[in-house]
């Protein structure tokens, strides 16, 4: 959905309002993505608990970690590549997949 509201209004149309409609329902889902998850935590027992918090706290602070070493590499000319969100939301799920498999070996 959201690739169809980056390219639309160059590609497929000229509306602000279906453009604005798409932003809208992806904030929707989003929202919705987010109570999803809180409902599967509280089902999770304590060591399930543990095991997915540990690996979203590593996958938070990485991150934080990676933004602000890649946008220092760009400012200071190092790198040409500009930092883009797209880089962080392919960056995030690799780091907390690792993450998680990491813990998960790790207190079996």
């Amino acid at each position: 959905m959201l690739l169809i509201v980056n390219i639309g209004p160059d590609v497929l149309w000229d509306n602000d309002i279906i453009t604005l409609s798409g932003i809208v329902s992806n904030l929707i889902i989003g929202i919705v993505m987010l109570i999803s998850n809180k409902n599967l935590f509280n089902n999770y027992d304590e060591f399930q608990r543990k095991i997915q918090l540990e690996s979203m706290a590593f996958t938070l602070g990485f991150s934080v970690i990676f933004v602000v070493f890649f946008e220092k590499m760009h400012s200071s000319g190092l790198i040409d590549l500009k930092p883009k969100i797209h880089l962080l939301v392919i960056f995030i799920p690799i780091t907390y997949i690792i993450s998680l498999i990491i813990n998960v070996r790790r207190y079996k």
